[in-house]
């Protein structure tokens, strides 16, 4: 999925980390949870790492990239906090059950092959 992160990001398409979790820890520990270190937390446009439900998270990073729910896509390994989302924001694509079925997705599929929001790319949250 780091590839795919990666890929989208040169088509000019936003992405943004939505975890549970501390950010502090979560920043410390990043070289060690993400080998190689081929990616950082700046190569995201928006970061939301706390104890927020996924929902309330994914609002503010509607908010934040100024994107409608309908063009947002959540990758989310918990099954729990998935369907969280999805029951507050119908019309989100909500995907990582699989990771491989994730990865080709976001790399195949029509939607992912164009800019979703070019003004806030450089922006951080």
């Amino acid at each position: 999925v780091w590839e795919a992160v990666h890929v989208l990001k040169g088509r000019g398409i936003a992405t943004a980390i939505c975890a549970q979790g501390d950010d502090t820890v979560i920043r410390t520990l990043w070289g060690r949870m993400i080998a190689p270190p081929f990616i950082k937390p700046e190569d995201f446009a928006c970061i939301r790492i706390d104890q927020a439900p996924a929902a309330r998270s994914m609002e503010t990073i509607c908010a934040e990239l100024a994107l409608p729910p309908e063009q947002i896509v959540l990758v989310e390994a918990c099954p729990d906090r998935r369907a969280q989302a999805l029951a507050a924001f119908p019309r989100l694509r909500v995907l990582g059950a699989d990771p491989y079925m994730t990865r080709r997705i976001l790399l195949w599929s029509a939607e992912t092959q164009g800019a979703t929001a070019p003004d806030k790319m450089d922006k951080s949250c």
